[in-house]
């Protein structure tokens, strides 16, 4: 991490330098969202308000600087590398103070380790969360990858046990999408599947990994999926795609990609409708426990509340199950877990230990096991699968 925090200070400061040479004495702050910086945008350049805060305000996050570099590589191609320089700065000044900073002020100084605190309902979707510092928002960045400062003792080895597309296998049961459930039953390839019906092509051209298209579908069936999972519109998707994949569609594009996975998982889709009904008519949505997550947002006159209390409900009945299922398979493992066995964390829908190298495939086939088992619910018939990853340190897993 010391090591790591050097080199983010070194390529911090080029970077400052480097946008001050364009931009003069203009102060930026840790992450270029300072008043003064934002009046240099709009004002002195005349650039667009692409975005705004809640108070309309102008933006100043990730999202509206790869809008701003995108508008400005059509209209004002002299600005873009202004842009590129921001997004550099911002990333690299996050992971310094937040992955770097912020996990050595947590360094205890007796055992030399770091002791998250954990919260079993932390989320609302039920799943856990982690604070001092949060280690399940590790990040895997191309040049620092945090999940490397993760590192097995000597003689032992991380193990990590991850639901397989867990939410997809749930909501195939919630809805009995016909095709969904086939998928699971057979074997198929979800993302191919879901590639073939966004893109309205032959499956065989979908799996076809010689194809010139095939990653760049493939990105956006997944993206498109999730978002229709949860209810997102087609502008949101769209910036979604631009943002976390750098894929540029049009709205009408990403409208005509969700609607064609509606028509493919039509009872999915009838299932969505259902969940939303009830959960405006109840002011809240549960899991096939009964755990509740109220949504009284959901009858709002506001249409961003009732649609994000929309989506939350959706949410909860996939993915809080999801976490349900986590901690039953939790509960399994600890009755049977051998002492030389430390839980270290838990990420969203996967749970890392550390084990003996000579012990690697004993302890993975127990905890396999326990999470593999059906959970207690009639009729409950789609197969849960949890796949295995080992590594010296949390960076550099392979899957077994």
């Amino acid at each position: 991490m010391q090591k790591k925090a050097t080199e983010c200070e070194e390529r911090l400061s080029k970077l400052r330098d480097e946008i001050a040479f364009i931009i003069g004495d203009v102060p930026i702050g840790a992450n270029c969202s300072t008043s003064a910086f934002k009046k240099y945008l709009y004002n002195d350049l005349q650039l667009p308000v692409l975005k705004t805060t809640a108070k309309f305000q102008e933006a100043a996050d990730e999202e509206t600087f790869v809008l701003l570099r995108d508008w400005c590589n059509e209209n004002r191609p002299e600005l873009a590398n202004l842009f590129d320089l921001i997004l550099e700065f911002r990333r690299i000044g996050k992971l310094s103070s937040t992955y770097i900073d912020g996990y050595l002020k947590h360094v205890n100084a007796v055992t030399k380790r770091i002791h998250p605190d954990f919260f079993q309902l932390g989320a609302e979707s039920g799943r856990f969360s982690c604070r001092h510092p949060n280690v399940q928002n590790n990040s895997n960045d191309k040049d620092i990858n945090t999940r490397n400062f993760i590192i097995a003792p000597e003689n032992m080895s991380l193990i990590e046990l991850d639901y397989s597309q867990i939410e997809a296998r749930l909501a195939a049961f919630l809805s009995r999408d016909e095709h969904l459930l086939d998928i699971y039953k057979t074997g198929k390839d979800l993302h191919a599947m879901t590639t073939s019906a966004v893109f309205q092509i032959p499956i065989e051209e979908a799996m076809d990994r010689q194809n010139p298209q095939y990653k760049h579908r493939r990105t956006v069936a997944k993206a498109t999926f999730f978002g229709f999972m949860y209810g997102m519109y087609g502008k949101t998707l769209q910036r979604n795609l631009k943002v976390s994949a750098g894929v540029n569609v049009t709205i009408d594009e990403a409208k005509m990609f969700l609607e064609n996975l509606k028509k493919s998982y039509s009872t999915l889709t009838a299932w969505q409708k259902n969940t939303i009904s009830n959960a405006r008519k109840n002011i809240y949505a549960e899991t096939e426990f009964g755990r509740r997550r109220y949504v009284p947002n959901i009858r709002s006159d506001n249409f961003m509340k009732s649609g994000g209390a929309e989506r939350s409900a959706l949410n909860h009945g996939v993915q809080g199950l999801a976490a349900d299922l986590l901690k039953l398979s939790m509960g399994r493992i600890i009755e049977n877990l051998p002492p030389y066995v430390k839980p270290l964390f838990t990420v969203h829908d996967s749970l890392v230990f550390e084990v003996p190298d000579h012990k690697i495939a004993e302890v993975t086939a127990l905890i396999k096991s326990a999470m593999e088992v059906p959970p207690p619910i009639p009729g409950f018939d789609v197969r849960i699968i949890a796949e295995v990853s080992v590594g010296k340190s949390y960076g550099k897993m392979e899957e077994q």
